[in-house]
């Protein structure tokens, strides 16, 4: 038949594992060693510079946004402030052209997270208009109103 086997033991387990010969590998297991080694030196450092993006991206964007909410006025700021001000914006733009830059971030990474900060703080303006025109017609209806009664 042709699936017989004739030489077929069932007292025979089989063994588990790999029956492999390294000794005439071309790869000797030091430098597989000294490769895992090197790997692993590169991912920690890829690592620690991730980390080190994230604080200094979250002090910025949360510096940025108190700039955004801020309400002074332009002509009672001091210089200080401005300066402030432009240091956030240049580091901000600093970072994001870094991480652009860095072979370990995916394409575009620094741009992306710049153009999604802008965003949001245009909606906080947005919604900050909206209030201030919901509030300016509230208080022109209510003047108007006063005005009739008298």
């Amino acid at each position: 038949m042709p699936f017989d086997d004739d030489d077929f033991d069932p007292s025979k387990k089989p063994t588990k594992g790999l029956k492999i010969d390294n000794s005439k590998s071309s790869v000797s297991v030091s430098k597989k060693n000294n490769s895992k080694i090197h790997f692993e030196k590169i991912a920690d450092s890829a690592f620690l510079t991730n980390e080190e993006y994230k604080y200094i991206a979250v002090d910025l964007a949360t510096r940025y946004k108190s700039m955004i909410l801020d309400s002074t006025l332009s002509e009672n700021k001091t210089s200080k402030s401005k300066d402030e001000e432009k240091f956030v914006c240049e580091n901000l733009v600093n970072l994001a052209s870094k991480m652009n830059n860095d072979e370990n971030q995916e394409m575009c990474v620094g741009s992306v997270g710049l153009i999604s900060l802008l965003l949001k703080m245009l909606l906080l303006q947005r919604d900050e208009i909206n209030d201030l025109k919901y509030k300016s017609s509230n208080l022109s209806k209510f003047d108007s109103q006063n005005s009739i009664k008298k």
